[in-house]
């Protein structure tokens, strides 16, 4: 089974905190009110300003909004998927290089390999 790095670099500008002290309380504080008010609505509106309210608590808790990183550096997130995109067209030029007819394969384990030939046994 092929591995994949997670999604998220921790290394990445983009992945940084950029919201902190008041912006971040006021977040937490904003988003908490909304998804009482929609609650307490209900129907679609109350859907939507739960829904809102939660992505606000969602930034405020984790210290970090994508709108914002995209707004400072949109180039970032481009540049992060342009190397996963290479390299996914290495490990593909890498497989289908293995994948020729004439390519080198290990060669496959015999019986008596298995067995152990010290044994006896093979």
């Amino acid at each position: 089974m092929i591995e994949t790095p997670p999604r998220i670099d921790p290394d990445a500008p983009f992945n940084a905190h950029n919201v902190q002290g008041w912006e971040r309380t006021l977040s937490v504080g904003l988003g908490l009110a909304l998804m009482g008010v929609g609650l307490a609505r209900g129907g679609l509106f109350g859907l939507c300003k739960t829904t809102i309210g939660g992505a606000m608590l969602a930034r405020g808790l984790s210290g970090h909004c994508s709108v914002k990183s995209l707004l400072n550096d949109p180039q970032a997130e481009m540049h992060y998927l342009k190397d996963e995109l290479q390299a996914a067209k290495d490990k593909l030029a890498g497989l289908l290089e293995s994948a020729k007819p004439g390519a080198a394969r290990p060669a496959p384990a015999s019986v008596s390999d298995l067995n152990g030939s010290s044994t006896g046994l093979g």
